[in-house]
């Protein structure tokens, strides 16, 4: 489990520390991180100011000749991803809300038509039905 301190939250603004999980691979990556304060617990794994990110950020997109895509947009899309292999109720866990609602008006787009997938991929010989 990683910590994200003071979390962008609507009303407040200190204080909003979310504990999440991570995959391997990103603990990996964590893990070979140098660290400048090693005995400092509240050390950041990314040193980096948000306005440095920012700027990075943009100035990446004008370089590359990428336009209408904000920051945020990462996000939605790696959220609608991750909603198509787990449910909300743990995707939640991952993109740090505090509950499925935004998840699930905001970030799932999922759409009927797509059961038919679904009942597809399904096992039928795997599903048992109840003894009584």
């Amino acid at each position: 489990m990683y910590m994200v301190r003071d979390v962008k939250h609507p009303t407040k603004k200190k204080g909003n520390h979310v504990w999440f999980p991570i995959s391997p691979n990103l603990a990996e990556i964590i893990r070979r991180q140098p660290r400048l304060a090693p005995d400092n617990p509240e050390e950041s794994v990314f040193p980096f100011r948000a306005k440095t990110v920012s700027k990075r950020y943009t100035d990446s997109k004008k370089a590359l000749g990428i336009s209408n895509l904000h920051f945020h947009d990462n996000r939605a899309e790696s959220i609608t991803r991750w909603l198509k292999i787990l449910p909300s109720s743990k995707v939640r866990f991952i993109s740090g809300h505090r509950t499925t609602h935004q998840i699930d008006t905001v970030y799932d787009r999922s759409r009927p038509d797509a059961l038919h997938e679904d009942f597809g991929a399904i096992d039928m010989n795997r599903i048992q039905a109840p003894t009584t």
